[in-house]
């Protein structure tokens, strides 16, 4: 399949956005609403449990490994 430059172009900055709310929603979830005080399996486990830690973790691994991928075709 062949994509055109602007196609990629306009898939990488896509992606670029959406990268920037997730790593702050990351961020915000990791240091202040769960805090790093105390980090074990247990913690943890509890998390990704909640569900939404997870979510927001596995958009942020799809989206930057798709802008990664389009950084590499372009």
């Amino acid at each position: 399949m062949k994509f055109n430059d602007l196609t990629l172009w306009r898939l990488q900055r896509k992606t670029a956005i959406y990268a920037v709310p997730l790593v702050l929603i990351h961020l915000i979830l990791q240091y202040l609403v769960f805090g790093v005080e105390t980090i074990s399996y247990e913690t943890v486990s509890v998390r990704i449990q909640a569900g939404v830690i997870l979510l927001v973790d596995l958009a942020l691994l799809i989206t930057v490994s798709l802008h990664a991928f389009v950084g590499i075709l372009s």
